[in-house]
């Protein structure tokens, strides 16, 4: 064996013992890991509910995911590894309603149910019924009542919902809080809101609709109407068929048709 070829081998067994060793390490490093996860000190099972009075119904469906495991077969329950997220998801996919999920270092997590006012009803079927806060988001579930105490709201676009969903963009639901609001400071209270793609339709219980557009401030628009119906409808008041309030610096009105 020449000399060149000796300290060939020689490298080769060298990087064949580093590699070894690397492996080695690496082997120890993952079986750490695996078990740092499994350390009962960070097992989450301190659970605090909130402002929900069944709270072992909440409790039961939580502890439920988290006595599972996750696709690479570690608990779900460590403080390192569960999101909080989904435990919001979880509740809101079995109808406990809109919670807050927070996570509690090493062990707990709290879980509170934040009060929200009913706005808006939206009947997406016939048998379901949901409050819908001021936020767009649908609230609890809601009793089908012949006459509704709230405005009704009704979707052009029908789609899946479930508690929890935005069904109305930021920008609508924005607009429709100011502008139902300064509605029912002229006296003209909503029954039933439309949403469609061209604008927003508002039935008043009065007997005549406003058109309106949410690309509008809510400001001036509730501001054009008032003081359109001060100084232009006036008297003719309970004789209105609509408002067209969908134009900047616009607005256009009718009265229904006298035989």
């Amino acid at each position: 064996m020449d000399l060149q070829d000796y300290y060939r081998q020689k490298r080769r067994r060298a990087a064949a013992r580093i590699f070894g060793v690397s492996l080695v390490l690496l082997l120890v490093a993952l079986a750490a890991s695996w078990g740092f996860f499994w350390i009962p000190l960070f097992r989450i099972t301190q659970i605090k509910v909130y402002n929900y009075p069944a709270e072992e119904s909440v409790k039961n469906a939580v502890k439920l995911y988290l006595e599972s495991r996750n696709k690479i077969f570690l608990p779900k329950n460590s403080f390192w590894l569960l999101d909080a997220a989904d435990i919001e998801n979880i509740l809101k996919s079995k109808d406990f309603g809109v919670p807050k999920a927070k996570k509690i270092f090493p062990r707990g997590l709290s879980i509170s149910f934040p009060e929200i006012l009913p706005w808006l009803i939206f009947c997406p079927a016939e048998d379901a019924c949901f409050y819908i806060a001021d936020s767009g988001e649908l609230g609890d579930r809601a009793p089908r009542f012949s006459e509704n105490p709230l405005p009704e709201l009704y979707l052009a676009q029908k789609s899946a919902t479930k508690i929890g969903d935005r069904i109305i963009s930021e920008k609508e639901a924005s607009f429709l809080t100011f502008f139902t609001s300064a509605l029912k400071s002229m006296s003209a209270m909503p029954e039933r809101i439309e949403i469609f793609a061209g604008g927003i339709k508002i039935y008043l219980k009065e007997g005549w609709f406003i058109l309106a557009s949410a690309e509008l401030p809510p400001e001036k628009a509730a501001g054009d109407l008032k003081l359109l119906l001060d100084q232009k409808v006036g008297g003719e008041r309970p004789a209105l068929e609509y408002v067209d309030m969908r134009f900047p610096n616009k607005a256009f009105y009718r009265l229904k048709s006298v035989n």
